[in-house]
């Protein structure tokens, strides 16, 4: 990755680089905080469930989110004029990969900054015609989507069953999840929840992360369904 200085982009205060970001046969370019750390010391970050975090994690570029957006750019065919959501957007990354595809995109999170950086990373690769909605997992908005993706959302146990039901309450019937998980699924209760909410996994494959994208991880990919009832 190449990364260049950037003045503050927001009125945020947040200081900010520009990444260039090699996907598939193209190229992302994505402005992201300069000094994560900084942002963790000012203690001002909040979690998708709304609670006070000094954990920004969305300005972090985690690989799972890289490895999502390439096989969004490789399988562009289900995402073709397609309305999708990406939940827990962070830096915007498989998003960008959806409208590149095709895609109508909303960009969702429940830090505003998070929405910020996505929507102008959306402009700086020349899109114009796009979404953000912030809402909190425990209270999702009454919209639906054919496709909805994201990555690296379980970063704690006890949110899986939120986003999950917020999955299960936008998904239009006959729609489609594409989730990139950083392995910190547990298998079991994974699974036990999606069927509770007449999901089920129909396809998943262990994802290509390249140790240059800064961490020697595993991932897995679910493509996830509705359970559908033959009457």
């Amino acid at each position: 990755m190449r990364c260049e200085s950037l003045k503050p982009v927001f009125d945020l205060r947040i200081d900010s680089a520009i990444t260039s970001v090699n996907v598939g046969d193209g190229v992302f370019r994505l402005v992201r905080p300069q000094d994560v750390e900084a942002l963790i010391d000012s203690g001002t970050g909040l979690d998708q469930v709304g609670n006070n975090t000094t954990m920004p994690y969305w300005a972090t570029l985690w690989p799972v989110s890289r490895a999502l957006a390439e096989l969004i750019v490789a399988r562009p065919g289900g995402f073709t004029g397609k309305k999708t959501l990406e939940l827990g957007c962070g830096l915007g990354l498989a998003g960008l990969a959806a409208l590149r595809a095709g895609a109508e995109v909303t960009f969702s999170d429940y830090d505003p900054n998070a929405l910020d950086f996505a929507a102008y990373n959306a402009k700086l690769n020349g899109f114009s015609s796009f979404a953000v909605s912030r809402f909190d997992w425990r209270d999702p908005p009454d919209q639906l989507f054919d496709v909805i993706i994201g990555a690296d959302l379980a970063w704690s146990p006890e949110i899986v069953p939120a986003f999950l039901q917020t999955i299960a309450h936008m998904l239009r019937p006959g729609g489609v999840v594409w989730l990139a998980d950083q392995n910190r699924l547990d298998a079991s209760s994974f699974k036990k929840i999606l069927s509770s909410l007449k999901l089920k996994i129909t396809h998943s494959e262990t994802l290509r992360l390249d140790e240059s994208w800064g961490w020697n991880i595993g991932g897995t990919f679910y493509e996830i369904r509705e359970i559908v009832e033959l009457v």
